[in-house]
This record gives C-alpha cells, sequence and structure tokens, in this order.
C-alpha cells in the first residue's frame, strides 16, 4: 500500500508569487526526468492541449523560434494574440508580437533537475489595453498559473 501512495508524496503543489512588476511566477518539483519536463515546455501547442484553457497554433518558424497565434476564452470577449517563441539557455521565453487586447504580454518556462527531481518554473506578465484593473488580471492569471502547473503535473507523473 504504501507504494501506492508514494508518488503522491512525492508531489508538490505549486507555488505561485506575484511581483512588483505584475509578473506571476510559478514553480512547481516533480518526479520527472529533466529531459520530459524540456521537451514537453518546447511544445507550445502540447502544452495549450494540456492546459485545456487556451488554443495556440503554430504559424510558422524562423530559426528556432516560432510564430504562435493565441485564442484565450474569456467571460466578456475573446482575447487573441500573436508572441513569438524563442529557446534560450534556462528554456523557452515568448514575446508579444501582436495584438488588439494587450499593451504587453511576457512569459517563459524553464526546467532545471534538481537531485532525482525536475523544478519546473512558468512566469509570464499579461498587461492589457482594454479597460480592465490590473489586479483583476493578476488574480486571473494567478489563479491560471496555477490550475496549469497542476494539469502539467498530472500529465507528467
Amino acid at each position: 500500500m504504501l507504494t501506492l501512495l508514494l508518488p503522491v508524496a512525492l508531489a508538490t503543489e505549486p507555488s505561485i508569487s506575484v511581483m512588483s512588476n505584475h509578473t506571476i511566477v510559478g514553480e512547481i518539483v516533480l518526479d520527472v526526468p529533466l529531459s520530459t519536463a524540456e521537451e514537453i515546455i518546447a511544445d507550445p501547442v502540447k502544452m495549450s492541449i494540456i492546459d485545456g484553457t487556451t488554443q495556440v497554433t503554430e504559424e510558422s518558424s524562423e530559426g528556432r523560434c516560432k510564430r504562435l497565434l493565441y485564442k484565450v476564452p474569456n467571460a466578456v470577449a475573446p482575447i487573441s494574440y500573436q508572441a513569438q517563441a524563442c529557446p534560450n539557455p534556462e528554456g523557452w521565453v515568448y514575446t508579444l508580437i501582436s495584438s488588439d487586447h494587450l499593451s504587453d504580454y511576457h512569459s517563459a518556462w524553464s526546467a532545471v533537475r534538481e537531485g532525482n527531481r525536475t523544478r519546473i518554473r512558468y512566469e509570464i506578465r499579461t498587461i492589457p489595453s482594454i479597460p480592465v484593473p490590473q489586479f483583476v488580471v493578476n488574480r486571473q492569471s494567478k489563479s491560471a498559473v496555477h490550475g496549469f502547473l497542476t494539469r502539467l503535473s498530472n500529465y507528467l507523473e
């Protein structure tokens, strides 16, 4: 019976922080190989399927970077934007190309080995260009990051 509970005991809850520049930082430590985490975070379309709340399509590639179209459902109106995803030494960085709804968007994924486990970090900053209070965006983003990391943990473990 103890062996059946071991994966649950090793799983950690995501930790979420809100930075002063409105960046939401989420981290989770999982019992998965680093290579598995790196493979998943390198595939934004697969990540959107795991997330289940955002539709992502790859429009084109330029070198190692990918041009992506995002469609995010929203209670008021769907939000869409184009972003570029590029690898860096730690993982992947996403920057805003264009949007009718966002004045700034930045996100990053990274994975690092910690002993026999892997720490996955996700950070995102979303600044709307539509009249929505930033604290509402931060609260919604914080909840979304927690949910996404939880679903990613369930998928990987």
